[in-house]
Formats: C-alpha cells, sequence, structure tokens
C-alpha cells in the first residue's frame, strides 16, 4: 500500500509540472490529496533535519526544538465533517495562502547564507505548496464555489519581531543562555515556518475529502 502510494505521488509530481501550465488534464482531487499528506510533508520534514544539520541553534536548544508556539496571524478557522466541501476547501486554500511568503523569506535568507541544500528544499516545498494552491483553486473553480480573495499573513518585519521577543522572553526566563542576534531570529523564524506548516498541514488533511 505504501509503495502504491508513493507511486501516485511520483505521477502526481510529474502531472503537477504540466498543470501549471496550464494542462487541462491535471488538478484532481487526488493530486492535492498526495501533495498534502505525502509530498510536503515529506520535503518538510527534510528541511527540518537539514536546518539542525546547518544551524547549531536547532540543533542543541531543546526549548527551540520542543516549540509549543506556532507562527502568528494565521486563519484560524477549523475544518469539520459538519461543514460543506466548499467551506473545508476555501479554508484549506487560505491556510496554505499562509505559507506563500513565509516559505519565500525562510528560503531567501537560507540561499544568502550559502546553505544550498537546505534552501533546495525550502524551494521544493514552495513549488509543492503553490501546486497545491493552485490545484484547490480549479477544484472550486470548477465546483463554482467562491475563491477566496483575501490572504492573512504577517509581514516579514511582524513576524521577525514575533520570534525577537519570544525567544527574549525565553532568555528572560533563564531557559536559554542566548544573544540575540539577526541571524538567529532569522534561523528561529524558518524553523517556525517549518515547526507550523507540519502542524497546519496535518490540520487541513482533513479539509480536502472529496467523497
Amino acid at each position: 500500500m505504501e509503495a502504491y502510494k508513493v507511486l501516485i505521488a511520483v505521477i502526481s509530481i510529474t502531472a503537477l509540472s504540466s498543470f501549471t501550465h496550464g494542462a487541462p488534464s491535471y488538478g484532481t482531487a487526488s493530486t492535492a490529496e498526495v501533495l498534502i499528506n505525502y509530498v510536503i510533508p515529506r520535503r518538510v520534514e527534510s528541511a527540518i533535519q537539514e536546518m539542525k544539520n546547518v544551524h547549531q541553534l536547532i540543533k542543541s536548544t531543546k526549548y527551540i526544538q520542543d516549540s509549543l508556539v506556532k507562527m502568528p496571524n494565521l486563519n484560524a478557522q477549523s475544518c469539520s465533517s459538519t461543514q460543506e466541501l466548499k467551506d473545508n476547501l476555501a479554508i484549506a486554500y487560505k491556510k496554505l495562502l499562509d505559507f506563500r511568503s513565509p516559505l519565500y523569506m525562510a528560503f531567501s535568507y537560507e540561499e544568502k547564507q550559502g546553505h544550498a541544500h537546505l534552501a533546495a528544499i525550502i524551494k521544493d516545498t514552495s513549488y509543492y505548496l503553490n501546486g497545491s494552491i493552485g490545484v484547490m483553486q480549479r477544484l472550486m473553480t470548477e465546483r463554482q464555489f467562491p475563491v477566496p480573495s483575501v490572504q492573512s499573513h504577517s509581514s516579514e518585519a511582524d513576524l521577525n519581531q514575533f520570534c525577537r521577543e519570544y525567544l527574549q522572553a525565553l532568555v528572560n526566563n533563564d531557559l536559554i543562555s542566548l544573544v540575540i542576534t539577526n541571524d538567529v531570529v532569522k534561523i528561529y523564524r524558518n524553523y517556525l515556518i517549518f515547526y507550523t506548516l507540519t502542524a497546519v498541514n496535518v490540520e487541513i488533511s482533513n479539509c480536502i475529502s472529496f467523497k
């Protein structure tokens, strides 16, 4: 069964490239499910592991690895089996949109730092995230569901400030010993983006039942 899912994922990845250029035969419900349930989570897991490999801050600080905070200003709506498909699809769509800009922030920083492998993983994650957004937009359009036009997101400055304040609170409470530089803030910010995406990806997997 697992081998079958992996095969489907590979086929979907290949198909997605054509879909994003307007091919009419792609963008199916099964493509969205594979991307959200298998492809994106594996990229996120790889990114988190690579961050631990290249950033001592993430590798050595337990309070950061086990962080319970999540990115601020995310869409707070939740999917429910009692809601209509159009509502659940709209929620999943908006939750994925929350990560479009943050992933670009993370990619830009890691690329500038010369972490080529990590930057490549983040770029792949962003590619499949955008593909998922495109698939769901097409599914809503085909079903004549309204496509949400408002994106909830934090600016880079807001997200950096949130991370700086959180790290400073840990230092003030003697939970970590750390000099909070701009680089430290951005490293933690990037980890927080993927940590939060892990949780959100699990959540939205419940939004995309098309049966």
